[in-house]
């Protein structure tokens, strides 16, 4: 029963937060009618509908609840290897807990450079996302083979954030290689873009800031 009420209750707060927005969007004429309650439906409503007066709000919340879904089970996923790292190295965890000790209120939390080290490097040694699929828009050659557009390629985010190329020592633990140098780049991270837990452009994920939130919160408590 209770999970039920946690369900029905989540779903009336999406619901009704996007009918609210939605009549904002109206009001204000950033929004046409005949949306359909998907992204894709507003470029959709343009071209076929016009101004039809059709809005259906279920779409986007099954889109939200979804999102929500699946960030817990990131930020879950993730605290179990922080927690793991940490407890094998105490003194990395001794650091962590000392920059901690002069950060007064949550609003600080994301600007502790340890703090972000940390959950980077756990998120670069034990992706969530084992592997990211792309189907190719053009022909391209990757690595010295001829690839067709259409073609779906598989990258392995285990690999790549463990090359030695993009990463030195790849298989050690070293949260301080995100810290920024004075130079404005990172210490030890020879390739950022090899650092795709949460893949990157158009299609990354949707729900990224507000996963590295959750983390970094949940850690520094």
């Amino acid at each position: 029963a209770t999970v039920a009420m946690t369900v029905s209750y989540v779903s009336f707060r999406f619901q009704s937060g996007i009918e609210n927005h939605a009549l904002y969007l109206y009001d204000t004429m950033l929004l046409p009618w005949g949306y359909d309650g998907t992204v894709v439906g507003v470029r959709s409503s343009i071209a076929k509908h016009g101004k039809r007066k059709t809005y259906d709000t279920m779409p986007v919340c099954e889109d939200r609840k979804s999102t929500t879904s699946k960030v817990q089970r990131m930020t879950a996923y993730t605290m179990q290897w922080v927690l793991y790292l940490l407890a094998q190295h105490p003194q990395v965890q001794d650091r962590l807990y000392e920059e901690l000790k002069g950060v007064q209120g949550a609003h600080n939390v994301t600007q502790l450079p340890l703090l972000k080290g940390v959950m980077r490097e756990a998120l670069r040694l034990y992706p969530v996302a084992p592997f990211l699929t792309r189907f190719l828009p053009q022909d391209c050659v990757l690595g010295g083979y001829n690839i067709s557009s259409g073609q779906l390629v598989v990258m392995s985010l285990y690999t790549s954030g463990r090359e030695g190329k993009h990463f030195p020592e790849p298989d050690e633990f070293q949260p301080e290689r995100w810290c920024r140098s004075e130079a404005g780049t990172y210490r030890a991270v020879w390739t950022p873009h090899a650092y795709l837990p949460f893949a990157m452009g158009a299609r990354s994920c949707v729900g990224r800031k507000i996963a590295e939130t959750q983390i970094l919160l949940t850690l520094a408590e």
